[in-house]
């Protein structure tokens, strides 16, 4: 994984740009937000008095769900009843699991949302419609990255707008597909200038009726990766694979792929093999998320190629 860093004035400027961003649904500073997040090492565990004091000042709580079955959609339909929080955030995917649970169940909210702001993934146009449907709001899809965040937002009229006053975006042609190269306004600590990200669009010039005075873009292809399903039907969200490997000094490249419901085979790329304590650790590591219910084998592999439109996949559902 690449490290970078940011100072105190970036992470504010992150911060206003979520505001911003919220405030596109008419969210006001103090109003409650729920995020489902699934990026493990986000997820802080804090008990007591100083957890509770943190979520009331923040007006926001995180629900973990880099891994979840049925009845944890239940629960999450319970905290947002009770927490009445005026936007739901998270990942796509996960919205899209609740919203379904939403329409299965009948169930209505007791506070209606201003608006659910989706992230991470690829928001294809009839998940957005049944997200919206199901919770009877606009859907507004973000675009960012840790590296640079506050890249681009949907408007309500579905357009993305990019945030020229925290990144200049351009794209490059290449085998008749446009990359995507990103320079960050705002990381004077560790600039990063015309990085490629993976991700492929443009921007166009077209004018949106939302009066937005930001310019538009449109997206070729975003991340998209497959959950993992057990037999037992409990989710695993790819965040937990993405961060499965972290601090495995030999791998270059990998990707996880589940053959049927128990099987998960690592293709990886390294120069030399992993050794019996390292594979010991990672089987470990899967082993008590999923309950001994998944097992792993490895694939050492001299190189690990892309899909066809030169975008990498870390994990594939077959």
């Amino acid at each position: 994984p690449l490290k970078f860093y940011y100072n105190n004035d970036k992470m504010e400027l992150m911060r206003a740009g979520m505001c911003r961003s919220y405030m596109w649904s008419g969210w006001k500073p103090g109003e409650k937000i729920l995020n489902f997040w699934g990026a493990k090492q986000d997820i802080k565990k804090r008990h007591g008095w100083k957890k509770h004091w943190k979520e009331f000042i923040a007006a926001e709580k995180t629900l973990a769900c880099y891994q979840y079955n049925k009845s944890d959609l239940k629960h999450w339909m319970n905290v947002i009843n009770s927490y009445q929080p005026v936007l739901l955030q998270g990942y796509a995917s996960v919205l899209l699991e609740l919203a379904n649970y939403l329409q299965q169940k009948h169930i209505k909210l007791k506070k209606p949302l201003k608006g659910i702001y989706t992230t991470a993934e690829v928001l294809l146009p009839q998940h957005k419609k049944t997200i919206e449907q199901a919770f009877e709001c606009t859907v507004f899809n973000q675009y960012g990255s840790r590296e640079i965040p506050n890249i681009a937002l949907s408007c309500r009229h579905g357009n993305m707008h990019i945030f020229t006053d925290l990144v200049h975006l351009e794209s490059a042609s290449d085998n008749d597909d446009n990359l995507l190269l990103i320079t960050s306004l705002s990381n004077k600590l560790m600039p990063m200038i015309r990085y490629r990200n993976g991700d492929s669009g443009k921007p166009i010039q077209q004018n949106c009726s939302c009066g937005s005075p930001f310019p538009l873009m449109e997206m070729s292809f975003g991340r998209s990766n497959d959950i993992i399903d057990t037999p037992s039907g409990k989710k695993i969200y790819p965040a937990f694979f993405h961060h499965l490997l972290d601090g495995i000094d030999p791998i270059e490249q990998f990707r996880f792929i589940q053959h049927g419901k128990k099987q998960i085979t690592l293709e990886y790329q390294a120069k030399v093999p992993l050794n019996k304590q390292q594979k010991q650790y990672i089987q470990k590591k899967l082993s008590d998320v999923s309950a001994n219910e998944l097992t792993l084998q490895f694939q050492r592999q001299d190189k690990i190629t892309p899909l066809a439109s030169g975008k990498h996949r870390f994990i594939i559902r077959i």
